[in-house]
């Protein structure tokens, strides 16, 4: 999920494959709810919806420019497991116009335990740096597996 600077827009991605863009209603301090919704799928390469369980399950994301309004994100992906970049809108999610090539030890990450939680660094020395977490691949030591991911990101068309 990703939050504008007033805290008031939202965008967020399931993992079914869909986007949710939503005012944020405040009463004071506490929030009451949400207004002005809008719902609907990530689209794949080819411009369609992603339909198969396999393609669409979408963990995290990360905004790489812009607001939740418009511009551009990472979305990381487990089953098929990667992370694309995807312009979106007001009216679509996509398609991705690339993929982030991932580390080798990603291979070990199990179908439905891949890429659960993103995060770009914006700034300081790992500015431009893809933070990536597994969801249960662990080290000999029982450590949870992680990778810094670029520095400068370079992405592969596809």
């Amino acid at each position: 999920m990703i939050l504008d600077p007033t805290g008031t827009t939202l965008l967020a991605v399931s993992d079914a494959g869909t986007r949710l863009r939503a005012t944020i209603d405040y009463d004071g301090h506490q929030i009451k709810g949400l207004s002005n919704p809008t719902v609907g799928p990530l689209l794949g390469k080819g411009g369609k919806p992603l339909l198969d369980d396999s393609e669409r399950d979408s963990e995290g994301m990360t905004l790489i420019e812009g607001t939740p309004t418009k511009d551009t994100a990472y979305v990381s992906f487990e089953r098929h497991h990667r992370i694309d970049r995807y312009p979106f809108d007001a009216e679509r999610f996509g398609p991705p116009t690339a993929s982030v090539p991932l580390p080798a030890e990603t291979k070990r990450m199990s179908r439905n335990s891949g890429l659960e939680a993103i995060t770009l660094m914006h700034v300081g020395p790992l500015k431009g740096t893809l933070i990536a977490f597994a969801e249960s691949l662990t080290d000999t030591n029982g450590n949870l597996q992680g990778w810094l991911i670029g520095g400068l990101i370079r992405v592969q068309l596809t």
